[in-house]
Parts: C-alpha cells; sequence; structure tokens
C-alpha cells in the first residue's frame, strides 16, 4: 500500500478514534447533564434510543487496528467500559458481598409488574402461584376481578390504575394525582405496610412516559415546547414522590419510572435511595422490551433500613413489560 494512503488511512482512524471518546463522554455524564431546555431532546433520544449504536461505532474501530497508535491501543478497554456502562450492563455492587445475612431472617417478598401492554390475568395468576410473594404491585392495572382466583390470605386495593396485592396487613396514605400538573389520573398510590419486625412505607408508582417525545422525532418534529413541558412534568412528580420518601422512616419505592439510572431527574431525586436491580443483578437486565432495543425503566428502590437479598427479571409475561421480583429484610431485625 503507497505511504500516502496509509498516513491519510491513520488520519482518519485517528479522528474516528477521537469522535469515539467525545462520544462516550457525552453519554458517561448524563445523569449530570444541566437542565437546559435544548438539551431535553438530545437527553431523550440518547437515553431511549436503542443503545447498541455506540457498540457498533466502538466495534468498527478495531477494523482500523493497524493503523491506531500504541496509546490508542490501550485506551480502546476504557472506552469499551463506557459503551457497556451506556448498554446498562450491570455487575453487583460490592456492598452486596459484604451485607448482613438474612437466610434466617425474616423477608418480605415483592413482585412488580406493568401490565398495561400485555400480560394476561392468567400469566399474572400463575406469577402469584409460583412466586408466593408477599406482596405484589401493579400498575396500569384494569378491571381486574381478583376474586374469582387469587387466594384469600391475599388483600387488594386498586386505584387509577394501581393495584396492590398484599399478605401483609396494610393501609392507604394516600394517593398523587396528575391533576396537579393539569393532567389525569394518579401517579402514585400510598401505603403503609405492617409487619411483625416494623412498619414501613410503600409507594407504588407510574410516572409520566417520555414517548411523545421520541415519537416526534420519529416523524420529524423538534416539538421544543412540548419536550419542555414534559421534562417539568417528569421533573414535579419526580419531585413530589422523592418529598414523601425523605418524610419515611423506611420507604420503598416500585414501580415504572419510565426513567433509566442514568437520567439527569433520577439522579437529582432518586440516587440516594439504593436500586434493588441495580445493586444485585448481572447483565442486561432490561424491563421494558420492544422490537428492536430494550431499556430498565422499572424499578424497587430501598431506604439503608432494608438488606436486599436478591432482585431479578422474570422472563414470564408476553407484554412489552417484564415484572421484577425482590426479597428484602428489615436491618434492625433481632
Amino acid at each position: 500500500m503507497p505511504n500516502f494512503i496509509k498516513r491519510r488511512l491513520t488520519t482518519l482512524t485517528s479522528l474516528y478514534f477521537y469522535c469515539l471518546v467525545i462520544a462516550v463522554v457525552v453519554v458517561s455524564v448524563l445523569p449530570w447533564w444541566p437542565f437546559y431546555q435544548w438539551l431535553i431532546i438530545p437527553k431523550y433520544l440518547l437515553l431511549f434510543g436503542p443503545r447498541w449504536w455506540l457498540a457498533i461505532v466502538s466495534l468498527c474501530i478495531l477494523a482500523f487496528w493497524a493503523y491506531l497508535s500504541r496509546r490508542k491501543r490501550l485506551l480502546l478497554p476504557v472506552l469499551f467500559m463506557g459503551v457497556l456502562n451506556y448498554l446498562d450492563f450491570q455487575l453487583p455492587s460490592l456492598t452486596q458481598y459484604f451485607q448482613p445475612s438474612i437466610e434466617n431472617t425474616q423477608t418480605i417478598k415483592i413482585i412488580q409488574a406493568n401490565i398495561g401492554g400485555g400480560g394476561s390475568i392468567y400469566e399474572i395468576q400463575l406469577l402469584i402461584q409460583d412466586e408466593q410473594p408477599d406482596i405484589v404491585l401493579l400498575q396500569e392495572a384494569k378491571k381486574i376481578d381478583f376474586s374469582k382466583w387469587l387466594s384469600p390470605e391475599y388483600r387488594t386495593s386498586c386505584k387509577g390504575g394501581l393495584c396492590i396485592v398484599s399478605k401483609l396487613d396494610f393501609e392507604e396514605l394516600g394517593a398523587l394525582n396528575r391533576k396537579l400538573i393539569q393532567g389525569w389520573g394518579n401517579f402514585a398510590m400510598l401505603y403503609k405496610i405492617k409487619t411483625a419486625q416494623g412498619d414501613f412505607s410503600l409507594a407504588n408508582i407510574h410516572m409520566e412516559t417520555p414517548r411523545t417525545v421520541i415519537m416526534s422525532i420519529i416523524h420529524g418534529v423538534w416539538a421544543q415546547p412540548s419536550a419542555t413541558k414534559l421534562d417539568g412534568d417528569r421533573q414535579y412528580e419526580a419531585l413530589l414522590i422523592s418529598s414523601w420518601q425523605q418524610a419515611q422512616d423506611n420507604a420503598i419505592i416500585v414501580g415504572d419510572f419510565n426513567m433509566l439510572e442514568d437520567e439527569n431527574i433520577y439522579q437529582k431525586y432518586f440516587s440516594s435511595m439504593n436500586n434493588a436491580l441495580g445493586s444485585a443483578s448481572v447483565g442486561l437486565n432490561y424491563t421494558k422490551k420492544t422490537s428492536w432495543h430494550g431499556v430498565r425503566i422499572d424499578h424497587l428502590l430501598f431506604s439503608d433500613n432494608f438488606t436486599l437479598k436478591e432482585s431479578r427479571v422474570l422472563n414470564s409475561l408476553t407484554g412489552d413489560h417484564q415484572p421484577i421480583t425482590s426479597i428484602l429484610s428489615f436491618k434492625n431485625e433481632n
């Protein structure tokens, strides 16, 4: 190969490498993006679009390995770690290895699922029979007659598509409604759960979706005013839920957040709590899947008063969301 072609390929490869570095840095700092209006739509595209684009772009540079300098080759593993982080590839938190054993303590098993995009009542019935949870929290659950098949040891309550099914005694504390942001329907139901080890506060939530922003871009419309309002509404919902949580001693927040851990709203309002899947799971634990990509937008968050035994995604529903099962225990249990 002539030297001038080699020099040209080396220059183009170097430019490609630096563009890749910039891309990895940009997505890595997503949790700390400022709340500027002009960044809202790019933020949602990077968060909720198919993240495998960065993996493809990163792997392509290997075809030009011969034209990379030694320093650039040494930096590639760091870039690939950034790519895995953007793909939301998870490793268990180190705190999971050093937490006190809860093998012989009383545990609380919680299953959560958004069933609005599919998932039959029969599947929910089988899920409860197989897993025997203490509490089931459902979002987008409409017109379910639990009395026809549910064991009498469970109590139920459904308000505005948010349902609780519980073996444990519970008290409804109230609801947070979208009328506060000129919308409709509840986005959170609040409960007090009573156990022999102590009481704790529980929120079942279904927060505003950014779907309208994504669909606008797909249809070639840069809808900045509606995106700005949506982002403000999502921040306000997060603020109200976070304020409620901060007023509780023992709190668990469960549901469809329509939010990823690497979103700046999550970082601002929920990062002080422990994320069950984020702490205990391994791999790509997407809870919502489309025909071309997946995201982890369903979460169980818990305060430091609890110890987490396990949390995992259950591939047991035919809908677009998959349920999560989590097992926790009070830290101060005797």
